[in-house]
């Protein structure tokens, strides 16, 4: 990836004591920068804590990120900050339980005024490491320390598996928006939720459970075989599945990974393009912020 290219916007909010130690370029106390008129219905918000000594910690969520924030150090940089990203938390929920982790991140970004705004650039695109930390919640029991971090990295390491697979069958598929017609509605897909997501790819990835297409071959019963409970075509798996993922995908491992951890795949599916499409079209007002 190309890393200084790629510009993202963000709504901007900054604390009162960031703020009254910034210079005269710097957002005033009590405002932020929200877009408008966007191909992305929501905006990144990146907060800045109190500056000492040119330092200050950062976050950023919202947006696309959803149930993430990326963490770091904030230094001043001219008139805009330097943002080293140094960790990335997250928190998923399904039916049965929730999980929450917390990543090691490598990663610099640029956060300076542009025009009447302010822009938001990745100077070396942030990278998610290895899991530090999980805990989480299944049918009633808690795990924590490193019982549920073992747990946690081996799904992480299945996670990556399946969405490397899933960026090979659907290239350029979030957020190209020159893409043909016929791609739009595949690049819509990531902006319109988590469970969009389960519905779009899970029709890949389990038609088992979401349906075959049209014109699919009967099942032949001689090739099911049982995992978690559901009888998963193994023909399917051999024909569309790289061996490595096979005995994940008929084990029934995928499909609880994709149904308690579909937020995080969602995620890294796109993480690249999250931080490396110019997003131009974005434009941002500035709105007053009510006081508590």
């Amino acid at each position: 990836m190309e890393q200084n290219n790629y510009t993202l916007r963000a709504i901007i909010g900054l604390s009162a004591a960031a703020v009254l130690a910034a210079s005269c370029s710097s957002l005033p106390a009590g405002t932020a920068w929200r877009s408008t008129g966007s191909e992305l219905p929501r905006g990144l918000a990146v907060e800045i804590g109190s500056e000492a000594g040119g330092l200050a910690s950062f976050t950023i969520r919202g947006g696309e990120l959803e149930g993430a924030t990326v963490s770091g150090e904030a230094r001043r940089d001219g008139e805009g900050w330097a943002l080293e990203a140094r960790s990335l938390d997250w928190f998923g929920n399904w039916a049965e339980g929730w999980t929450e982790c917390r990543f090691a991140m490598e990663g610099e970004l640029s956060l300076r005024p542009e025009g009447s705004g302010w822009a938001l650039a990745a100077v070396s695109a942030p990278r998610i490491e290895a899991p530090l930390s999980a805990s989480m919640r299944q049918n009633g029991e808690y795990y924590a320390g490193d019982e549920a971090l073992a747990f946690f990295s081996r799904r992480w390491d299945r996670i990556q598996a399946v969405d490397e697979l899933l960026r090979e069958k659907f290239p350029d598929a979030w957020y190209d928006y020159s893409a043909p017609p016929r791609f739009r509605a595949i690049a819509r897909l990531f902006r319109r939720g988590v469970a969009d997501f389960q519905t779009e790819l899970g029709s890949f990835l389990f038609p088992e459970l979401y349906g075959y297409p049209s014109g699919s071959a009967p099942v032949d019963r001689r090739d099911l075989v049982l995992g978690e409970s559901i009888r998963w075509n193994s023909a399917y798996t051999r024909a569309n599945f790289p061996e490595a993922l096979r005995s994940i995908r008929d084990s029934g491992s995928m499909q609880r990974d994709f149904e308690e951890g579909a937020g995080l795949m969602r995620l890294d599916f796109a993480w690249e393009n999250l931080w490396g499409l110019r997003l131009e079209s974005v434009s941002f007002e500035r709105e007053q912020r009510k006081k508590p």
